[in-house]
């Protein structure tokens, strides 16, 4: 109840009042510096970025992992079109490069499937 008696209400409405004259008074003096290094080229603006590496370390793994899906799929079309060609050398009549692209494949899709499980328990 303290928080809303009339004095304690008055008493800060006064401090309000007097930052807001306070603030009044200063306004033109800011401003005008504010335009005089304008006018002199010398205003410098910087930007800080804060907890941003979290996010760029997120960005950074959901790119490589659509970068390795989108190499993997590429492996499985290039495979079966070379599957289809009849190339040699053969394996298990089968040409060799296409059974290597599949496997090759195969194993970067595995890997790609274990990491994003592993990182889902963390």
């Amino acid at each position: 109840l303290g928080k809303y008696s009339p004095r304690f209400l008055q008493r800060q409405l006064r401090k309000g009042f007097s930052n807001l004259m306070q603030m009044q008074k200063d306004l033109p003096r800011q401003a005008n510096h504010i335009l005089s290094k304008l006018e002199e080229d010398q205003l410098s603006i910087r930007f800080e970025h804060k907890n941003l590496d979290g996010m760029r370390l997120t960005l950074d793994r959901i790119a490589n992992r659509l970068t390795l899906g989108i190499i993997t799929g590429c492996m499985i079309i290039g495979s079966s079109m070379i599957i289809t060609t009849g190339v040699p050398p053969f394996i298990f009549g089968y040409p060799a490069l296409g059974l290597v692209g599949y496997l090759l494949a195969a194993c970067v899709g595995f890997w790609l499937v274990i990491d994003i499980l592993r990182r889902r328990k963390m």
